[in-house]
């Protein structure tokens, strides 16, 4: 979640107070940077939502050229940025067994560049309108893409629906031969 669009800011924007944690932790960890340059603060839109942000351009630049390159990763390294992508901007749905990213038609490049990512990794993607505002990015046997993904979510929620999903029995025709 690259929040911020002003040149050397680096932000996240979520309702999850743990993967805002996360972003935090990570960031002090990777980037030349102490707990006293980051900020929070709350954010009222369409819900309250928390922002936690610090301005490091080298960090920024390093972050840019993931993802502008992101086609050349390596695959776990391709993993790692498809989870990091579901926990900003993606669900999991146990009941309906489905895994999905959301896109605002403006980024209709960036999703064309994950679903090319997607088929990279053996799966099969498949791309739909979400009302008048949104597109969506499915992938097909999300149980299989989850166990591939799970290491590298960190958005609690997600991780543990992402948990009862890889866990739920396969119900699709299945050859068997006696």
């Amino acid at each position: 979640d690259r929040g911020s669009l002003a040149k050397g800011v680096l932000s996240i924007n979520n309702s999850n107070k743990n993967l805002i944690d996360a972003f935090i932790e990570l960031s002090l960890k990777n980037f030349d940077i102490t707990e006293s340059k980051i900020r929070k603060r709350v954010i009222r839109g369409y819900g309250i939502s928390n922002e936690a942000y610090f301005t490091r351009l080298p960090a920024r630049k390093f972050i840019e050229n993931i993802v502008t390159d992101r086609s050349n990763l390596s695959k776990q390294n391709t993993l790692a940025f498809l989870a990091g992508r579901l926990d900003g901007d993606g669900t999991v749905n146990v009941q309906g067994s489905s895994l999905c990213y959301y896109y605002v038609l403006k980024e209709i490049e960036e999703l064309k560049i994950d679903e090319i990512l997607i088929k990279n990794l053996g799966f099969i993607p498949s791309i739909s309108t979400c009302g008048r505002k949104a597109l969506r990015l499915s992938v097909l046997k999300p149980r299989f893409f989850g166990s591939e993904i799970l290491q590298f979510i960190k958005h609690p929620e997600k991780k543990s629906k992402m948990e009862l999903l890889i866990q739920k029995r396969y119900y699709g025709a299945q050859r068997t031969r006696p």
